[in-house]
């Protein structure tokens, strides 16, 4: 979706963009001060990247947005490596709306996102299908809300029992519950990602987990 718009010299502070659904729902909020996210990465880049634009321009006279008809990525750790997709969901045919904020002053504009002429699907097989591709995402984002967490607490654990040591006092007892603790948490982080792999080719050397088998049924939707 080509989305023009026009500005006058010198606009001082942030320009937004936002794309909303029929019902109101944000999609995606685009900024002239930052790229909406993930960085360029893998496993996002390797798997197809972004073919639309992720920062806004705010030059004076005409500039263009392009909108890739995709939700927001799926928030993954840094460092995953997987043969799958990661990115948003492509929304399905039907109206939206795109709203530019200058300041105070906003305008807003519908436009029509239209069914691919090649395609013989109905427009209840395109719902279903984003229905579908949304639980996967819901999902990724779930896997990996959980591996950050896990992350987290044996960092916090790794960290609680070094400043023990380097205090002078005793930690063996420390040590052995955060030792335990570390061996869980890593079991069920195994079951969730591959935490092994730290090339692409990584990826044909050892199993794939629950991230990747999500993602790869994601690719083909």
């Amino acid at each position: 979706a080509m989305i023009f718009y026009s500005l006058p010299e010198d606009v001082k502070g942030e320009i937004t963009l936002q794309i909303s659904d029929s019902k109101g729902n944000v999609i995606q909020t685009f900024s002239s001060e930052y790229a909406s996210k993930p960085d360029l990465e893998f496993p996002y880049d390797f798997m197809g990247g972004y073919a639309g634009d992720r920062k806004l321009t705010k030059n004076a006279g005409l500039n263009r947005f392009v909108w890739d008809l995709r939700y927001p990525t799926v928030d993954f750790p840094q460092g995953t490596i997987v043969w799958g997709f990661l990115g948003g969901v492509r929304v399905a045919p039907g109206p939206f709306k795109a709203t530019l904020n200058v300041g105070d002053w906003n305008q807003s504009q519908t436009f029509k996102v239209l069914k691919d002429p090649r395609s013989s699907a109905s427009q209840q097989d395109l719902d279903e299908q984003y229905a579908f591709a949304t639980q996967i995402q819901n999902q990724l984002n779930e896997v990996y809300r959980a591996v950050k967490q896990i992350r987290s607490v044996r960092q916090q654990a790794n960290d609680l029992t070094g400043k023990v040591a380097t205090s002078g006092k005793n930690n063996s007892e420390l040590k052995k519950a955060s030792d335990a603790l570390w061996q869980k948490l890593t079991a069920v982080e195994d079951e969730l990602t591959q935490s092994r792999n730290e090339a692409d080719q990584d990826t044909e050397n050892y199993p794939t987990k629950i991230d990747n088998q999500l993602a790869y049924v994601y690719a083909h939707l």
